[in-house]
C-alpha cells in the first residue's frame, strides 16, 4: 500500500491538466483552444483567433487539441470534407433506395452506399489516429 501512493503522486504531477477537455454550454475548451458548436458545423478557435470550420466534432477536437503546422491542418480539414461529402452521398443513396422500384438501380445504389460508408469509416479511423497521437 505504501508503494502505491508515491507512484500515484508522480503520475498526477506529470499530467498536464490543460489538455483535459471540458464543456461549458455549447463550447468545448482544450488548453488555449475552443470548439464552438454551430447549427451544422463546429468552429475552432485558438487564442481567440479563428482556425477552421469543420463538419465533424472529431475533426474540430483534433484541430483544437494539437497545434498543427499548415500541411497537417489542411490534411485534417480534407479528411473532414471527405466525411461530409460521403455522409451527404449516403443520405441521398438511402433516400433513393427507399423510393426506387427498379431492382437493378436499387442494387447499384446499395453498392454505392457501401462504398461511401467504407470511405467514411476510413476517414474517421485516420482522424482518430491523428487525434490520439501526442
Amino acid at each position: 500500500m505504501n508503494t502505491v501512493i508515491p507512484h500515484l503522486k508522480r503520475l498526477l504531477t506529470n499530467i498536464d491538466i490543460k489538455l483535459f477537455p471540458y464543456q461549458k454550454g455549447n463550447n468545448i475548451y482544450i488548453g488555449n483552444s475552443c470548439v464552438k458548436k454551430q447549427r451544422q458545423s463546429f468552429k475552432v478557435f485558438s487564442n481567440k483567433k479563428f482556425v477552421a470550420e469543420t463538419f465533424t466534432k472529431l475533426a474540430a477536437l483534433t484541430l483544437a487539441k494539437h497545434n498543427f503546422d499548415e500541411p497537417t491542418k489542411i490534411y485534417v480539414c480534407r479528411l473532414d470534407q471527405n466525411i461530409e461529402k460521403h455522409y451527404n452521398d449516403c443520405v441521398f443513396y438511402k433516400h433513393s433506395i427507399k423510393k426506387t422500384k427498379d431492382k437493378w438501380k436499387e442494387d447499384l445504389l446499395e453498392t454505392r452506399l457501401d462504398v461511401s460508408t467504407a470511405k467514411i469509416d476510413n476517414a474517421v479511423e485516420e482522424l482518430v489516429n491523428i487525434f490520439t497521437k501526442n
